[in-house]
């Protein structure tokens, strides 16, 4: 049986420091990437915190059916695909929207791995520092957008059947996930 952590939450709220708190506890999870269509940025790495494809690519892997989830926003698409979860031999950690990690899930507990799933959450002006920090060509205006825009909500009562959620809250967001930590501790030795 595999076991999968998917985190959850909207942009700016500390999904990737809580998923490196996560790898960084169980050396041997395996972080599993998702594809998406948007630009990288410079402190990203293809393969690492994305699968960067073009338009075209993309609508022809969703066409011959490579994709267990996908999602589009605005102009972009993301998507987990097959064979990242497949490759996965213990634990498997990635981030996902909500629709898709409750998707997932269920397609997961089907062939009888099983998956944790946890809302990451923080108040607006920090998620607009955290975004402006990350993201320092964007103006003041393209941030407050990002934030108003942001498909994934904020409204924790949308999450009641997620096993975990966290409100990260302090400007450093590593200082929030112990408890992430010891929840997925918990989870992977099943008790």
């Amino acid at each position: 049986m595999r076991t999968y952590i998917i985190v959850c939450g909207p942009r700016g709220a500390g999904k990737g420091t809580a998923v490196s708190a996560i790898m960084e506890a169980f050396p041997e999870a395996e972080r599993i990437v998702s594809m998406t269509t948007r630009e990288r940025r410079t402190n990203e790495v293809d393969g690492v915190n994305y699968y960067f494809v073009d338009k075209e690519r993309y609508q022809w892997l969703s066409m011959i059916g490579y994709f267990c989830w996908s999602f589009g926003i605005g102009q972009y698409h993301y998507a987990l695909e097959k064979r990242e979860l497949r490759r996965v031999r213990g634990i498997g950690v990635t981030d996902v929207y909500p629709t898709g990690a409750r998707w997932v899930r269920s397609r997961l507990e089907e062939e009888g791995d099983k998956a944790l799933l946890i809302g990451v959450f923080a108040p607006r002006e920090l998620r607009w520092k955290r975004i402006r920090g990350r993201q320092r060509d964007l103006s003041e205006a393209d941030v407050t957008r990002m934030i108003e825009e942001d498909p994934v909500s904020a409204d924790r009562s949308l999450y009641g059947d997620f096993d975990l959620l966290v409100e990260s809250s302090t400007e450093d967001a590593r200082l929030t996930y112990q408890p992430v930590v010891d929840a997925v501790r918990q989870f992977v030795r099943g008790e």
